[in-house]
């Protein structure tokens, strides 16, 4: 499917390289235009949906296994920049799904410093790549005390694996005599169409509604371990909507809507669990993968969002 979205785009340019691509601590090292850029960015997102996916069996959060939450990835992240060509926010959104897959490794009565270092370690590259995402550190606590118990010597090694990517960063950047100017610090990508945020948002809030009644009940009948899942990806989910709308208003950039997908892939999957509404969510999944390819011949680029 991924190679389908970038063969599209190839013949029919409807998202086009900027400039300059930015990739935070470590400069512009890669222009959008290379088809190296135009072949690592779906790569990244590609590996990501497996590992979403991957991470969605592997805890249960259904009773069966299940593609769908790396099919909706993949449909719903067609409409970004990202997926199209490699900037920092393409790799900082990798390494988020990188430290995800690590947090829902964590266990109550087990050894947790290799894991919790990883998750640092993940969250501090993100950072390097997407400045912006420093605030994350404070969630990261949040989230592993969740799952955890607070131990002193894991929550060192969180700061410890967090703070190693940034000091490399900081060298590189004062080596290559880097300036990391305010513009840096988010997504490169400036541009979304509106008929992409009426189309995707507006469906994507319906698979949220009809994923509401499967949701409760799967969150009622669920583990505490799983509960403690659930927990963690709503502060997830409520961090990256604020975030977005952070960069929005102070940088007028709206490519960090992507990074919202990422906890939502954990949620929208059961919006197809309720027999009665399941013939709605496969409509609604239909009409999605229809505009996201139809929007590549037709596009209405004289609607520009912002």
């Amino acid at each position: 499917m991924a190679a389908i979205y970038v063969g599209l785009n190839l013949y029919f340019p409807y998202h086009t390289p900027e400039d300059t691509a930015h990739f935070g601590f470590w400069g512009n090292f890669l222009p959008q235009s290379s088809w190296v850029s135009q072949a690592l960015a779906p790569l990244f997102i590609f590996i990501g949906a497996i590992f979403i996916n991957t991470v969605f069996n592997r805890n249960e959060f259904l009773d069966r296994n299940t593609y769908t939450p790396a099919l909706l990835y993949l449909t719903l992240m067609s409409a970004f920049h990202c997926f199209y060509f490699l900037d920092g926010f393409g790799v900082a959104q990798f390494c988020i799904i990188m430290a995800i897959h690590q947090l829902f490794q964590l266990y109550q009565n087990e050894d947790g410093r290799k894991r919790v270092f990883n998750i640092g370690f993940w969250l501090g590259l993100a950072c390097t790549y997407h400045p912006v995402l420093v605030l994350l550190l404070v969630v990261a606590f949040w989230m592993v005390w969740i799952i955890r118990p607070f131990v002193m010597r894991e929550s060192i090694l969180l700061v410890v694996g967090f703070l190693i990517p940034l000091i490399y960063g900081g060298f590189y950047s004062a080596w290559a005599g880097l300036k990391i100017q305010n513009e840096q610090i988010t997504a490169t990508a400036i541009e979304l169409n509106i008929e992409d945020v009426v189309v995707i948002g507006g469906l994507t809030f319906l698979f949220i509604i009809l994923s509401l009644g499967t949701l409760t009940q799967k969150i009622q009948q669920s583990s505490i371990r799983l509960k403690k899942l659930f927990r963690t990806l709503f502060i997830l989910i409520n961090f990256t909507l604020l975030l977005t709308i952070f960069e929005y208003f102070f940088y007028t950039k709206k490519e960090g809507l992507a990074m919202v997908f990422v906890p939502l892939m954990f949620v929208l999957p059961y919006s197809f669990g309720y027999k009665k509404l399941r013939d709605v969510s496969t409509i609604a999944f239909y009409i999605l993968l229809l505009f996201s390819i139809v929007r590549f011949v037709f596009p209405l680029q004289f609607l520009e969002f912002g």
